[in-house]
């Protein structure tokens, strides 16, 4: 959990990818809804890769958000991510 001044802003759950060679992903990172647009999301994400790096000593870091997930990508961007040229195909089941 990530707190500024002791009050929670957002969590980031890091994890290794099973069954890769310390390929880091960030299973899931939210903000809460009051710091949007605040550029906290940025300090969040950069604790996730910061603990992949040095806790669970990931190799590489796989990043993945929706297409149209601007503020996402833009963060990722900032950290020092590049865009990956392969693509991945989504499914969706509306049930």
């Amino acid at each position: 959990m990530y707190k500024v001044n002791n009050e929670p802003i957002g969590v980031v759950f890091p994890h290794i990818e099973p069954n890769t060679d310390k390929e880091g992903r960030i299973f899931w990172i939210g903000i809460h809804p009051n710091f949007l647009g605040t550029g906290l999301g940025r300090n969040l994400h950069t604790i996730g890769l910061y603990r992949l790096k040095n806790e669970f000593k990931a190799m590489s870091y796989l990043g993945m958000t929706q297409v149209d997930n601007i503020p996402m990508r833009n963060i990722m961007v900032s950290n020092g991510c590049i865009l990956n040229k392969n693509t991945v195909i989504s499914l969706q089941y509306s049930i």
